[in-house]
């Protein structure tokens, strides 16, 4: 026969999962966005895995040449400085996130098993600079993500077309003037 304490620990337990179950989809649902509006006369930027992306003017713009070519038509120092700050940025991060992640994996080859003293010392040494790489790579790929973003901002702030327009309605108490700009 089952016991009251061990049923009432079931009962625990499984309020416990559910409640962890909830806290999940709660932060699940909590993560998640509806699609982004697309302003007609501004762009609009995703950043997704590979390539980012940028819309304007109805047309897509994928990748690192075509940015250029959007940015650089607008001869605005800002928006090339910004640009080339991603570029750099994208490419160093890229560099030490690999050169990083083959440092770790040297360092616990080193690091682990049955070597000399001398070995393992040299092995845990690789596997920090290989972590301290990688932090810094995922850093720098961050911040070329944040120029790209503010090289959007900037442009729409700066360069994007804007029109303004005035319309009258009529409601049931009266008559109404609306300025959009």
């Amino acid at each position: 026969m089952i016991g009251l304490n061990k049923i009432l620990r079931m009962v625990f337990v499984l309020r416990g999962f559910h409640v962890i179950c909830l806290l999940l989809a709660l932060g699940f649902l909590n993560s998640t966005t509806a699609q982004l509006p697309i302003k007609r006369n501004q762009m609009t930027y995703f950043q997704t895995r590979k390539p980012n992306s940028i819309i304007y003017d109805d047309t897509l713009y994928r990748g690192s040449r075509e940015f250029k070519k959007l940015f650089y038509r607008t001869n605005d120092v800002v928006l090339k400085s910004l640009y080339q700050h991603h570029q750099s940025n994208k490419i160093w991060g890229g560099f030490l996130g690999t050169t990083g992640t083959i440092a770790i994996t040297t360092g616990l080859y080193f690091a682990g098993g049955d070597r000399q003293q001398i070995n393992r010392k040299g092995g845990w040494m690789i596997l920090g600079g290989g972590l301290v790489s990688t932090i810094l790579g995922g850093y720098l790929i961050n911040r070329s993500n944040d120029n790209l973003a503010f090289a959007v901002q900037w442009f729409n702030h700066r360069h994007a077309k804007t029109k303004t327009t005035a319309s009258i309605g009529m409601a049931d108490n009266g008559i109404g003037l609306q300025l959009n700009w």
